[in-house]
């Protein structure tokens, strides 16, 4: 058994005053917005400069995530849990002009064509802070162009696997496992070129924080980061508690994972008390035989992306989003496989997994969700190595069904249409106030 949330609270204790507060949350949101804007512009790969399959983030010195750029969703819970494998395996042997990779699913990172890169920031020999870009590379070596085949069975067919390692040490490249990585895939030069993106990206993000950090100080910095963080996190509890005790249940299937013709059953049931909320996935069907297991960092990530679509936009994605939701999952169910099941294409199983998570949320609050997505979940990865060039040429594309059912207002006759409401639990009517 998994569970996620630990509710674990910075170690910092200072508590600024608001109007800084908000004003570094801004720089910090619009640090790690330049970092994507500086992918978008120095890719090499139409999955990265166009599908924009990439996200961009900041965490404190003790890897607890500050702030994430305007990219994708699912990736809002992702990249924490992989830099806690860095951490975990290099401990102390950080140092300035280092560089940290890591795409092992089984190791905190999501899926194999997923390379995230992680750059500590020194401000004079001092952890400031942690920079990351994670990317969908366009092919990942594997037994299958694109690296993204649904019916791998194990993950030792789906591609180069990299352990959490140094990509850069004190500033020098780690040519041996740029060899290795140019050597197993099966475009080196988009692959490559991503790569450099993602490092362009990084020293972006570690200029602006060290731009800040001059500015406002090392220690009051620090300071601002816990307070954004918490901050996040009381206005969860409090869109939480907008909630009724209790729980609720729902489950979805997928009808087969291409390989066995059994359904798979998507089981959750939510509890709520108070400003706590235990997402369980127990009753869940056991991991599949092809490789659309979610892994369970993925699994998490959609929890919170599915509650963050059903609360106040306002709301930042960090560390504090993620403390009062936790997330359980038997090891060996679909949604938390065991190693070594194929999890290449988790984005089919995990937008599934969406759809059944909105589908519990509608038991108590249908009209911020009125029901699961339609279930069109499509994806598709090709690739053809032509014989009079030396190169490969791979495709990837995506569409996905998730989404909460909003509700649209219709208009008078002659009258201009109105916009769109995006009711969130607020929609629905709060519960009394207690004047004892």
């Amino acid at each position: 058994m998994v569970v996620s949330g630990t509710g674990a609270k910075s170690a910092r204790g200072t508590s600024p005053d608001p109007w800084t507060r908000e004003i570094v949350k801004n720089y910090l949101y619009s640090a790690a917005d330049t970092m994507a804007v500086t992918v978008v512009r120095t890719a090499s790969s139409s999955v990265v400069k166009d599908g924009m399959d990439f996200s961009t983030a900041i965490f404190d010195p003790q890897g607890q995530q500050v702030a994430q750029g305007l990219t994708l969703p699912f990736h809002m819970g992702a990249m924490q849990p992989a830099l806690d494998a860095v951490r975990r395996q290099f401990g102390s042997d950080v140092q300035p002009g280092d560089v940290f990779a890591n795409n092992d699913p089984y190791d905190g990172a999501s899926h194999l064509p997923d390379i995230f890169l992680f750059k500590p920031v020194f401000l004079e020999s001092r952890l400031l802070a942690w920079v990351c870009v994670i990317a969908h590379h366009t092919d990942i070596g594997g037994r299958v162009a694109g690296g993204n085949a649904c019916d791998n069975t194990e993950i030792y067919q789906e591609g180069l696997r990299l352990p959490p390692l140094k990509l850069f040490e004190a500033g020098s490249l780690n040519s041996s496992v740029w060899r290795i990585v140019a050597r197993n895939v099966r475009v080196p030069d988009k692959v490559l070129g991503d790569l450099r993106s993602q490092i362009s990206a990084l020293a972006q993000g570690e200029r602006e924080l060290l731009r800040l950090a001059r500015e406002y100080g090392f220690d009051p910095l620090l300071g601002h980061m816990a307070a954004i963080v918490d901050h996040t996190e009381r206005l969860t509890r409090a869109e939480i508690r907008e909630l009724p005790d209790g729980s609720w249940e729902f489950q979805d299937y997928i009808d087969t994972d291409g390989l066995d013709p059994d359904p798979i059953a998507i089981r959750v049931r939510i509890t709520v008390e108070g400003d706590e909320m235990v997402v369980d996935f127990t009753g869940t069907s056991p991991q599949a035989r092809g490789s659309i297991n979610p892994n369970f960092a993925f699994t998490r990530s959609t929890v919170y992306a599915v509650f963050k679509c059903l609360t106040d936009p306002g709301i930042n994605a960090n560390a504090g989003f993620f403390r009062p939701i936790h997330v359980v999952a038997p090891e060996g169910c679909f949604v938390n496989p065991r190693h070594p099941g194929a999890v290449a294409a988790r984005g089919l199983g995990g937008f599934r997994v969406g759809h059944a998570v909105f589908g519990a949320f509608a038991r108590r609050c249908p009209i911020a969700c009125r029901r699961p997505g339609v279930g069109a979940t499509w994806a598709s990865a090709s690739g053809v190595t032509t014989r009079t060039v030396s190169r490969s040429s791979i495709s990837n594309s995506t569409m996905t069904g998730l989404e909460a059912a909003v509700p649209q207002p219709t208009a008078p006759t002659g009258s201009p249409p109105p916009s769109p409401t995006w009711p969130t639990l607020r929609s629905k009517p709060s519960r009394p106030i207690s004047r004892s």
